[in-house]
């Protein structure tokens, strides 16, 4: 029968087939890591010795379950993007209520032209058809142009990013010339 060495003894044997090379591992960590290696090597080392120095690979099904539900969540979240993705219709009523409350803020009369085309519903199939959606299933990118009109004297562009039915503006400006 092979003697079976004590973690510190199976440490100084490596270590004197390989000097200077591990030299910064404790004797522990270096049988580890060698047994993990070479793990016909365990019959060599006291288990008793080895069982304090080793943790054992224990089967961790909760992790493995963990992992499964990252992913249920991930598929979960792009299911309610996909969704609740904007539309081309959400831009132009987020587009309407901002040139509204820019009106407001610079105290524009209700006799605006362009005020009444909104009221009448003018502008709404102006700006639906001036909206380019880029549709990213999950969430969507709108870029509105608007030139000058012969029904009203006004001028638009934007930008939105819309994601989980919200329209988040990136840049825009109304001009009137």
């Amino acid at each position: 029968m092979q003697t079976q060495y004590s973690i510190s003894e199976f440490a100084q044997e490596i270590r004197k087939q390989y000097p200077g090379d591990y030299d910064d591992l404790t004797d522990a960590k270096l049988v580890e890591l060698w047994l993990k290696k070479y793990p016909n090597d365990k019959n060599k080392v006291a288990l008793n010795s080895v069982a304090s120095a080793i943790p054992e690979k224990k089967e961790n099904n909760n992790n493995n379950s963990s992992k499964y539900i990252k992913y249920i969540i991930i598929v979960i979240i792009l299911f309610i993007a996909f969704k609740t993705n904007p539309d081309s219709k959400d831009f132009t009523d987020k587009a309407i209520e901002i040139y509204q409350n820019q009106s407001k803020n610079n105290n524009q009369k209700d006799s605006d032209a362009f005020s009444k085309a909104l009221s009448e519903g003018i502008a709404r199939s102006v700006i639906a058809e001036s909206v380019k959606r880029t549709d990213f299933y999950v969430c969507s990118f709108y870029n509105l142009k608007i030139e000058k009109s012969i029904l009203w004297d006004v001028r638009a562009t934007g930008e939105a990013f819309g994601i989980f039915g919200f329209i988040i503006p990136i840049s825009y400006s109304i001009d009137k010339p």
